[in-house]
């Protein structure tokens, strides 16, 4: 995960770079010199995805690179829904504001309030579930939620909650230290669903896609999950092809990453494995 952020932080400072030190040029070349950049990271295993580059309030430029589905070779387009992970939590955040700009909440309400039974919960408050001073643990290696280092199919609020309440203990003491926490945004999405007595996808649905017009854009639940044109998340493409045993084009995905740098822990080690 650590290497995938660095890539795309890479990407970014990059086309940030472009549009700062390009601004008198019109937008054909911007748009020509992203393009470019964009195929290149494409074509040696840098970066997947969809792409939308604005200026000044401008689209100047949009596409989309890699697969869909590897499996299948469906290739990723512009229609595809993906999912954005973590990136999430601040509409997470937004829709505890709503709640609490309609005065149905605060942000000093303890978690006792809402969940009586999660240990410490009368020492947690709103505010340390929003900042990451909760101490409420990671979720991804509980017990129970996850089969190596991925996490299982599936997986519900529910029993991520039921998982932190199993393992009964905080990092820290409530407001004492910082740590990113994933399982305290579950709590506040289910906070959300609490105090507005309806479900999360829908409270978000309502309250902040369909206002703001963002119609392909949802909160994956089981009745919304086929709905749209999903895209498949990798970790990277070598290891999608060795999922499906094309250990071939696996080989070549990790030569081509030693050709970039020949550094690459990795791809030494899985070319090693795989050969």
């Amino acid at each position: 995960m650590k290497n995938v952020l660095s890539k795309l932080i890479v990407v970014l400072i990059f086309i940030a770079s472009l549009l700062q030190y390009s601004c008198k040029e019109n937008t054909s070349a911007k748009e020509n010199q992203i393009d470019e950049f964009l195929n290149y990271c494409f074509e040696n295993n840098i970066f997947y995805g969809s792409v939308l580059v604005a200026e000044k309030g401008n689209v100047i430029y949009k596409d989309a690179f890699g697969y869909s589905n590897i499996e299948t070779k469906e290739e990723l387009t512009l229609n595809n829904s993906s999912c954005i992970g973590s990136v999430s939590k601040q509409l997470t955040s937004m829709a505890i504001m709503i709640l609490k700009e309609q005065n149905k909440l605060s942000f000093e309400d303890k978690l006792s309030k809402y969940f009586s039974d999660f240990p410490s919960s009368n020492k947690i408050s709103i505010r340390q579930l929003l900042n990451h001073t909760s101490g409420i643990f990671r979720y991804n290696n509980l017990s129970g939620l996850s089969n190596g280092n991925q996490l299982i199919d599936d997986l519900t609020n529910q029993d991520v909650f039921n998982a932190l309440v199993e393992k009964d203990s905080l990092k820290f003491e409530p407001g004492e230290e910082y740590a990113y926490s994933n399982g305290a945004y579950v709590l506040l999405a289910m906070i959300v669903e609490r105090v507005s007595v309806e479900p999360f996808h829908e409270f978000m649905k309502k309250n902040i896609f369909s206002p703001l017009g963002m119609n392909n854009t949802f909160v994956q639940n089981k009745y919304e999950r086929d709905t749209l044109a999903k895209a498949n998340g990798y970790y990277s493409l070598a290891e999608a092809y060795m999922k499906f045993g094309q250990n071939d084009l696996a080989i070549q995905n990790y030569e081509k990453a030693l050709e970039l740098n020949s550094d690459n822990a990795n791809a030494k080690e899985m070319l090693y494995k795989l050969k």
